[in-house]
């Protein structure tokens, strides 16, 4: 019986230390690995030629709570619009543009294209980004 305390009171520090919920709400998630999660940074390399992407990267999965790094290139000058994030940045040919940003709405998120960077097209996406709830 003594030996079933000693465990039971080392359990119960442990489980604060680390984040976890109270015993008996059933939420074990531990705060530690969310803050490792939340750490992580996905890289992307998008090169948009002739007005597209290739269609391996046209759609780029992420989790929410992530950092997210979209690396463009193109061959023609060209603002991009993150839709829902409400990020608008000019690539130029030659260079190298980057959003970052931190993926904290889920949902699925257009990038779209605005030739002169002034008028606001909504055609056929350039990419997606779908960003999955934790």
């Amino acid at each position: 019986m003594i030996r079933l305390q000693r465990i039971g009171l080392l359990i119960v520090p442990a489980a604060m230390v680390f984040g976890m919920g109270s015993v008996g709400t059933g939420d074990w998630s531990c705060a530690a690995s969310l803050r490792a999660d939340e750490s992580v940074e996905r890289v992307f390399d998008l090169a948009i030629e002739d007005g597209k992407v290739a269609p391996g990267s046209r759609t780029i999965r992420v989790t929410q709570g992530e950092s997210v790094r979209l690396r463009w290139t193109s061959d023609k000058a060209m603002a991009l619009h993150l839709h829902g994030y409400d990020i608008e940045m000019k690539v130029i040919p030659g260079g190298m543009t980057e959003f970052s940003f931190r993926a904290h709405a889920a949902g699925r998120f257009n990038v779209e294209t605005h030739a002169d960077g002034s008028s606001h097209h909504h055609g056929s996406p350039l990419m997606v980004l779908e960003v999955y709830p934790r």
